[in-house]
Order: C-alpha cells, then structure tokens, then sequence
C-alpha cells in the first residue's frame, strides 16, 4: 500500500527507559530469488508499486502484507493484481495468494490497464463479520471516463482469497461525485474512522490528476460510508473545495497518497496527511505533504505543509526525489509522546551511491503540524546495506508493521530488476542493534602454530567487512569478504584471548562489538619485569624474562633504535633470563623463541621508561664592564657521557659537544654579558634531553638619568639635555640622531657628575647613546624631544562675486603687524607660494583670487621661521541655469528634430557638449534675443552628457541626457504556398517598402538564422523567393539607409496535398462501424510509410500499404481524443517525397 491504516498508540514497545535504536538491525528482500517467494512474476508486472500490513491473517502471530503489481497482465494487459504474502518471524514468506482477473476468486469485472492494486489498504472488519476488508485501487478504470480510476473493497476469508467484493466508482457504488478530468480515482484509498458519528467507518480517497483549479492538480474525496460499503455522502478536497486554500500547482499530484494520523490537534476529529508528491518546492519534483485538521464534515479546518521550504524538514529532499508519493503511520516509536509517520520518496539521491536509488523518512510530528525530528532510510544509512540500484524506486510504497514493539518496514521498490526488468520487489526492514553473532572458533593445531580461527554469523552475504580485535596488548585488524552464508572466517591465529572482536560493514560503517573469543594451545606464557635506569641516559637499566622452562635454551630478539638484536640464553634454574646494561627506552617486537620446542611468545613492545632529566643551570656574571668570564654550569648528568649544549646568543645559534666530568657536570666558560636563549642539554646516546628558556649574565654599565629643557621660544636654541650620575670630570661621547642626521659630542662631565649638552634648538633626538671613553661602557638612553611653541593664525574667506569672478580674498588674523610673511598653497593641483606684508592690525591678506579648493595651506613668518599650518579652504563661485526641451524628428530617418535651451543670456555666445551613438559632439550656438540656445536639424537617438558653457564667463551647467525619438515605417507580408512538399517555388512579399530601395530581411527556419539583402521593385515590394513550405519565424525587414524597420514573429508556407493520394483529417474508433479507423484515403498506386506520432513527439503506429489502418490504439490501451501528428514518405514519379500534416481522433 502507499499508507497504512491502524493508528497504534496502544501497542508502543518501551526497550531501555524509552530509548530506541532506530538503526536497520537485519533486512530481507522478497521476490523470485529472495525471502521464499514462491510467485511467478513476469517483466514490467512492478511488484510492490504498492503495500499494507493486513494484520495476522494466518493466524501465527506475525502481521501479513498485501502487495500491488498494478501492471501484471493476468487475463489482459496491465489488469493489475494484488499479492497476499503469509510472512514468519524472519520476514520470509511462509506462502501466499494471487488476486487478480483470472485467480484468488475475485470475480469483478477488470479492464486492460485498469491498473488493479496501484493502490492497497487494509481497512480492518467494516461489517464485524470476522473477516478483514482490504480496498483496492483501480486508478486507471474508465468507468465513466478515461482514466476515472476506482476503488475496489474486497472482503477476504483466512486463505487471502475474496469471499465478496464491491466496486466505488464514477458508475458504481452510489459515488455521485463529479471526476474532474482524467482525474485517476483511488490513486490511495484510508480508513479514516467514523468521521460524522454515524456509527459507520469513513474512508479517504486519493483522485492525485484531479483537474479542480487547473490540470493535474489533485483533490482528496472524503466518503462517508453506508453499512454495506456503498458511499452514502461525500466531501471534496481540492484547489476549488473543502475549505483548502492552498494554491495548488499543475501537476502538484495533491492526493497521491493519504494517511489516517488520529487527532493530532486534540479537538476530537480525526485528521490526516496528505501527499503532493510532485510538488517542486526549491527543486523540481521535490514533493511535499499535507497535513490536514478536518473538520467533522470532512472540511479542512487548518492545514500545514511541509516541504524544502515550509513545516521544518532539515534535509534537503533531492530533484525529482517525489517525496509523499507513499505514505504510512502511525506509530510513537521514541514513547515521547509525539506521533511518527513515513514518508517515501521513491527517487531521492542516495547520498553514499549517488544515484536515484530511493529512501523513505521516518518523521516525527510536533501537534501543529511541524516536524520534529526525521530520519532518512536509503543504501548506506541507518545501517541499511541492501543492494539498491539507480532506478530501483525504493519507497515506493510503504508499510510499518508492528509486531509486540517489533517495528518493522516493508518497502516497495517496484522498479527493482534483479530478475527481469520492473519485475519489483519488496524489502522488509527490522529496527533495532546490529547483532553479528560468533559461530564457533578453531584453536591451533601445535606450538606456535597460526592456523586457528574464528567464525563469525548473522552478516550480510558477499559484503566486505573490517574486524579488528586486542591480542596481548596489541589491536590487530583484518580486512575479509563474507561467503555467501553470511559467514566470515579470520583465519592465520595464534593461541590467545582476543578481545573486543569488532565488525564493521566497510560500505555504511555500521558495526557490532561480538565479545571475546580464547583459543587454547601449547604456547609460552612469558612473563617480565623491568628495572629502570639509576638516571636519564645511564645503561643500566634490565628486563627479567620468567616463566621460562628451567635450563633451555632461548633465543631473544627486538629492536632498538632501529637495530635488530638477536640474542642467545640459557634459562636459569628458576626458568628466568636477565638482560642487564640497557638504556632506557622501547624495545620493539620483543619475541622470546624455546629453539627447541619452537615455541615462542610474542611479548610486543617493552617500555623501559626514563627516569626524569633534571638537569640544573647555574651561572656567574662577569667581573667587569666589556669583559668575557662569564660561566654556566650544568649539573645532574651522567658522568663522562658525551653531551650536545646548543642554546642562542645575540641571535645566533651556537652548538658544542661537552664531557660531563666525573661528578657528571659541565661548565661552559668565557662568556660575555647577555641573554643565553632556549639552551638544551642533549645526550648522545640516548634520548634524553633538558632545557632552560634563558639565562641572563650581566654586565656592569653606566646607569645615567637624562633631564631635558626646552628651547625658550620659536628659533630660539637654548634648550638642553643632561645626564645625571656620571663620574666627576670623566670624559663621555655622546652620540644621537636629529632631523635624519647623525650627530656626535665630546662632553667631561662636571664636578657633580653632570653630563651637559647646551645650545640645543628644538627637535627629536632620537638614538642616543652615551660612552664613558675610559672604559668603553655605554647606556643606550633611547629617544628625547626639545619643544617649541608655533604662533597661531585664525583665517577666514570672501568668495568671488559672481561666475567667473577673481575677487575673492582669504585673510589670516593674529600676525605681527608690518611683519613678512610667505603663504604656500595648492590650487587645482599646482602648488603656489606667495610673500604678503601683515598689516598694522597684524592682518594677512591673500586677494584677487578665483573660486576654487585652496589645500595645504602654511603660513610661515620670515624672520622667525616659525609657521602655522591651515589646511584647506575653499572659494565658491555659482553657475547659471537653463532649461531644456525637445522636439522629436517628423519621421524616420528624417533630420528636423530640436534642443532648445531657456534662460541664456540675449546674444551671448555658448558651447553645447554631447555624445551621440558614442562619439563625442561640439557646437557653438549664439543666444537669440530672448536667450533661447537652440540646437536644430537633429535626427532621432540618445543625446547624453549634455553641457552647456558661456563662452565669456567660462560658466556652464550640465544638462544630463535627452531623447529624440522616430518613427518605423510599416510593410504588410503575404505568402505563396510551394507547388509541391519537395519543391523550393514558394515566396513572402513585403508591400508598402521605399522603390528601389534596398532592404535586409533577416528570418529564422529549423533553428538556423538567414539575413539576406534585397532591392525592392519599382512598385515598392521586397521578395523572398525560392521558399520551401515550413514555418519561418522571428522576421525582421530593415530599410538600409535608415534602419527603420518592421518585424513579424511567424509566416508559415505549406505543402499542398500529394497527387497520389487524399488525407481524412479525423477519424470516431467507437465501435459503431463507422469511421472507425484512419489510412490514407485514394492512393493511386505510389509506395508509401506512414509515421504516427502523439502531441509530444512519440512513435504509435507505422502504417504500409500491407499495414494500412490504424484503430486509435497503442499496445492494446485505448487512447485518448487528442489531435496526432503523421509524416508520410512516398514515392511519386520515381522522386522520393514527404509531407506532414495533423488529424483528430475523435471519441
């Protein structure tokens, strides 16, 4: 079935406090070669298109299936038929049933391609007779019309086969519903409980290509029932109907599939969901669902979708992924509360595969509709690992059955081709943990033998697998193919406890921890001991070996940094053997061999650890200012071992091999006053290693206070820098940096120790560093700044009076009266600089100048050289205004057309500026009398940019763009058919061109565009000649000399009817004797074929003269009125021809 009735909040399996595993713990797939299935299915039959659980109709206590194979050809083409599979506790097919024209005795009427059990649905005992109703769908059925659809409801005894049946359709079953179109009726049928209170159980009704609305939308028919399931009144749901308001799309295919989800809302009636598997939300053929809260007259009270877009769903439903194509429910499989649906979306990419195997989604419902949590069911999720294929529609149909908290899926993938094409198939689904079991184990065969093994079940047949398992301290794995029993065999062991043994699918990741296995045997059991080192680095370290048989001899090998050692002994009295002398350190593969018995144990890897390397660092500064007897001591080696120092001084790396002495000490002598950074200690024979960041030895240096004072004034250089404590008459260089220039003094300090620097004008002294000569010591004192005060100037502007103007001033208040001044500026790029004499109030004053940005402004006084720095000013000035008309050219191609400008200047002189079709244009116009600026003789186009400047003034105002616009001029096309369908006489004229003028006629033919250029005749007419019949389409006519021009979108020649025969445009197959079929009509002895195709392009029927007639059908199925395309190729006079023309089939 698409969906599935029982709502099931009374059977809910509560496994670990609530918790549950929602992974696909096993799987069985059912068709000719898998799961017991006896049936005969044959090619295209699409077994599973549809599937429902039908309780425990056997009687063994496991819930049973019935299955659609709406295509199967029982007693006539695509009849349909429904399958009853009895299923045991495996999910395998104990035995099953055939519903169909010809078995199961079902005795109603079927049809060729009335497509029986597109669509199944277990609706429980309706009459309390003890037997079980099961409704069918029939959604190709013509009653009434072409593709009507109808709902069987068959009424089956304990075997599966039909004890009685009844019939719902547009003729049948007291349904007086209008079928809106080919509106496919009973695409997905519910029980939806007693809806109206009548005592008597409802259904819903899926009718997905309903025309309400617009073609192909869908609708949802709400029937409610009389005792003997005959329809007693009915409720519409569509785009038109029902109180739905959702604006429904062409072939949205709303009521492809309906499910019963209870009272969701909890106002007392039943609700349900409703799929719209075509829906393209985000993506083409997404799909989406329904949720409906009905009302108890069937009407929709509130509604939510959920889609790509809407309703929450987080993962993104793939392109043409028709997801709500099949739904089922109800479960609450997590006990929260909330109920569970699912969905199938029957051509969603498979994420692992990348290819459209199919899923459905497990969703879970919040009460508003909403979803709150979904899981998708494909290859390679949820630890699904059956083999799907692109193509295979998987989800299909679906089913959750319900065995005492069992939750199980059957799944239709009714594409599925393992046997033969679209012979389909279905799969059961178990929910629950993966449980990969152990078979049995083989121990070893001898001592030191590897031949046993381990087998493990309950895996997938012919799947790779990776196990992985601890042995002895070491996880070891295994990568293996199971056989095809399911089985997997490790193979190649040893004795030993393996532990945590783990198996993982390598194709969905999915695993199962099986516990642990011992295999016994005659191996060494050795065990060890290790002493450490007495310090990091020393050889005395050992390994005691025992458990060893009493004076054998043993061969023991291992490596050491990356040495292979192979060792002899003989075992001691006490069975041990001491390997004394070692470093510390890992001692690989460690393998302990009884070379007589050849037995050996494999101890893996020894970890003899270090002890601590704590090596200390001491160090002594130096005696005197530049001297080298600084040191640094290493303690806590090891004596006499050799060691690397390496540390950095000054930047550079400095690296020696030292000795340590016989108290395992090092000293590292002459050393010069600094930082010693990242020092290491590294012995080199082992891998110990110590280290210390930094070590500081310090030297003796000037300790010097500097004291600045600045100069008193602007120029002034009587600013000064002294240094306190120096030593009394002791002579120092004192070198610095000043304005970019290096500077070097010899001062003697004073009586006090005072080091002076005078005379000093302002400045940064940057980079100073004194030097007491005597002793070379230096004090770097770093960076000192003398100051002086500027004087300040306030500064104001006149802008010029008018467009064009210089007399506009810029002043500088607060200067020293009759004082000079130097005034540099930047004025539209060009720097300027003038001298002006302040004032006897102290005023600068900067004038005759033009409107413009003054930037950069310094105002320097001479004498001082003190300056002040204004920045930037600016002088505006104003520019007239005019205002612009047009008048467009008279006609095409005519240059009359005019720019007038208003409110120049009388007799004034102006430059107009524009670009037209991209070139750049100047005029000169003088102003008439009345200030009018006019630019005449001007033919159609864009004048842009447009700017008008007075010549005297240099002012100017921007216009922007103006139109000047035509118009085309007019022709009128007429046609002469080709004489024949293969002849190329046929023309297009064009009247109403210009004499002798020459014309480019450009069309488009077959999908290749053709321009050619044309001189019409003395009457004015433009002609394509040599035309073959076809439709010429996107016609443009242009007049060379003035790119007017006309356009037709299509002109159409055709082919006059062949000599050899005559065409019947229509044609009635009804039956009735009359017209019931087409051919070709007064053929007069010419060969011919013809071709029929349908509206979109596909071949139905070839007809010959052997073949001639057609009866309006294609592979026995009726088709509909529609008109139909012919190509008929023939031969006449020995010339092969073609034509092509339409008829109608009328019904």
């Amino acid at each position: 079935m698409i969906k599935r009735l029982s709502i099931l909040f009374s059977s809910i399996f509560v496994l670990l406090g609530h918790a549950q595993n929602y992974s696909i713990a096993s799987f069985q797939k059912i068709n000719e070669l898998n799961g017991n299935f006896t049936g005969n299915l044959d090619i295209n039959d699409n077994f599973g298109i549809s599937i429902d659980y039908i309780g425990d109709l056997d009687g063994n206590g496991i819930n049973d299936v019935a299955v659609g194979a709406y295509t199967d050809d029982d007693g006539g083409i695509d009849k349909g038929a429904v399958w009853i599979l009895f299923l045991d506790a495996n999910n395998q097919v104990l035995s099953h049933t055939k519903i169909s024209d010809t078995s199961g005795n079902f005795t109603g009427t079927l049809d060729p391609d009335d497509r029986f059990g597109g669509a199944v649905a277990f609706l429980g005992d309706l009459n309390n007779d003890g037997r079980i109703e099961l409704a069918v769908g029939a959604d190709y059925d013509g009653d009434g019309g072409f593709w009507h659809g109808a709902v069987w409801i068959l009424s089956l005894n304990n075997d599966g086969t039909v004890f009685s049946h009844s019939k719902i359709s547009d003729t049948q079953g007291g349904f007086t519903g209008f079928i809106n179109g080919d509106a496919i009726f009973g695409t997905d049928i519910e029980n939806i409980g007693d809806l109206n209170g009548d005592g008597i159980q409802d259904l819903a009704v899926g009718s997905r290509r309903d025309a309400d609305g617009g073609s192909r939308r869908g609708a949802v028919w709400i029937l409610f029932m009389n005792a003997d399931f005959t329809v007693n009144s009915f409720q519409k749901i569509s785009d038109t109907q029902g109180n739905f308001f959702e604006p429904l799309d062409f072939e949205d295919y709303f009521g492809g599939s309906v499910v019963n989800i209870g009272d969701l809302d909890q106002d007392g009636v039943t609700d349900i969901v409703v799929g719209a598997y075509r829906d393209d939300d985000q993506i083409s053929n997404s799909g989406s669902f329904y949720v409906l809260f009905l009302n108890a007259n069937g009407t929709v009270k509130d509604y939510q979708k959920v889609s790509n877009l809407v309703g929450g769903l987080n993962g993104t439903l793939t392109v043409n992924a028709l997801f709500g194509e099949s739904i089922d429910g109800v479960v609450d499989i997590d006990n929260d509360g909330k109920i569970e649906i699912v969905v199938g979306a029957l051509q969603q990419q498979n994420p692992t595969l990348s290819s459209q195997t199919g899923a459905f989604f497990l969703i879970e419902l919040n009460t508003d509709g909403t979803v709150s949590e979904e899981r998708m069911y494909t290859f390679g999720e949820n630890c699904f690992s059956g083999n799907l294929n692109s193509g295979d529609f998987f989800g299909g149909g679906v089913s959750v059955l319900n065995d005492n908290g069992i939750y199980r899926f059957a799944v239709g993938a009714y594409k599925d081709s393992e046997n033969g094409n679209d012979k389909g198939a279905v799969w059961i689904l178990e929910l629950g943990e993966l449980a990969y079991s152990v078979l049995n184990s083989q121990d070893p065969t001898a001592c030191g033998a590897t031949d046993g093994q381990i087998t493990l079940g309950n895996v997938s047949a012919n799947t790779s697998y990776h196990v992985s398992y601890e042995i002895d301290g070491s996880t070891l794995f295994q990568s293996t193919t199971s056989n095809s029993n399911g089985e997997l065999i490790i193979t190649g062991l040893s004795t030993g406890i393996y532990t945590n043994i783990t198996v993982t699918d390598t194709t969905i990741g999915c695993s199962d921890n099986v516990g642990s296995v011992t295999l016994n045997g005659n191996n060494l059991n050795v065990n060890f001991v290790t002493q450490l080192p007495s310090i990091c680095g020393a050889a005395d370290a050992s390994i005691v070996v025992s458990n060893l048989g009493a004076n054998f001899a043993y061969q023991i090998t291992y490596q050491f940094n990356g040495v292979t050692e192979v060792l002899n002994f003989t075992s001691d009295a006490d069975g041990e053997i001491i390997l004394s002398n070692l470093l510390g350190g890992t001692y690989f593969s460690f393998e302990v061999l009884n070379t007589s018995l050849n037995c050996i144990d494999n101890l893996g890897d020894i970890f003899i650890n270090q002890p601590d390397f704590n090596a200390s660092f001491t160090e002594s500064d130096v005696t005197s200012c530049n001297s080298a007897d600084g040191t640094i001591l290493i303690a806590g080696l090891v004596p006499n071992q050799s060691y690397v120092v390496d540390y950095f001084f000054q930047s550079n790396q400095i690296q020696s091999t030292y000795t340590a002495d016989a108290n395992g000490e090092i000293l590292i002598t002459n050393l010069s006053e600094g930082l010693y950074e990242f020092i290491m200690v590294i012995d080199t024979v082992s891998s110990c290693s110590d280290g210390i960041g930094s070590i500081q030895i310090e030297g003796v240096s000037l300790m010097l206070t500097p004291n600045t004072t600045d100069p008193s004034g602007c120029g002034m250089n009587d600013g000064t820098i002294s240094f306190q404590s120096g030593i009394a008459n002791e002579t120092y260089t004192v070198s610095y940096m000043l304005n970019g220039a290096g500077q070097t003094v010899s001062v003697t300090a004073d009586a006090s120790g005072v080091i002076l620097l005078d005379n000093l004008g302002a400045g940064n002294y940057t980079s100073i560093i004194v030097e007491e000569v005597a002793t070379s010591c230096t004090t770097t004192i770093g960076d000192l700044v003398l100051d002086s005060t500027n004087f300040t100037v306030t500064a104001s502007v006149i802008n010029p009076s008018g467009c064009g103007m210089n007399d506009g001033t810029i002043s500088f208040q607060s200067g020293t009266a009759n004082e000079t001044y130097s005034v540099s500026f930047m004025l539209n790029g060009a720097a300027q600089t003038v001298s002006v004499t302040a004032d006897a109030s102290g005023v600068i004053l900067l004038n005759n100048l033009d409107a413009g940005n003054y930037t950069s402004i310094i105002v320097e006084e001479v004498a001082t050289s003190c300056s002040t720095t204004i920045g930037d000013l600016v002088l505006d000035s104003t520019n007239f205004t005019v205002t612009a008309s047009v008048i467009n050219p008279s006609g095409c191609g005519i240059n009359d057309g005019a720019i007038s400008f208003q409110s120049g200047t009388a007799n004034e002189t102006y430059t107009v500026s524009y670009m037209l079709n991209g070139a750049a244009q100047t005029v000169s116009v003088t102003a008439d009398a009345s200030g009018v600026i006019l630019l005449d003789n001007l033919g159609a186009g864009n004048y842009t940019s447009i700017i008008v400047e007075e010549v005297a003034t240099s002012c100017s105002a921007t216009i922007g763009d103006l139109v000047l616009d035509s118009t085309n001029f007019t022709v009128t096309a007429s046609v002469t058919n080709p004489s024949g369908c293969g002849i190329n006489d046929g023309s297009i004229s064009f009247q109403g061109g210009d004499p002798n003028t020459v014309y480019i006629v450009s069309y488009e033919i077959d999908g290749t565009i053709f321009t050619e250029t044309i001189i019409a005749n003395a009457q004015g007419i433009i002609l394509l000649e040599n035309l073959g019949f076809g439709i010429y389409t996107n016609f443009t006519v242009e007049e060379s000399g003035t790119g007017c021009l006309d356009m037709f979108a299509e002109l159409t020649l055709i082919c006059e009817e062949p000599q050899c025969f005559s065409v019947r445009k229509f044609f009635t197959p009804n039956n009735d004797g009359f017209n019931d079929t087409w051919h070709l009509e007064d053929v007069q002895g010419c060969p011919y074929i013809v071709y029929i195709f349908d509206r979109y392009g596909k071949l139905i029927k070839t007809l010959t003269p052997n073949l001639p007639a057609w009866d309006g059908t294609y592979r026995g199925r009726v088709l509909p009125s529609s008109d139909y395309w012919i190509l008929i190729e023939y031969t006449l006079n020995d010339q092969e021809l073609t034509y092509m023309t339409n008829i109608t089939l009328r019904r």
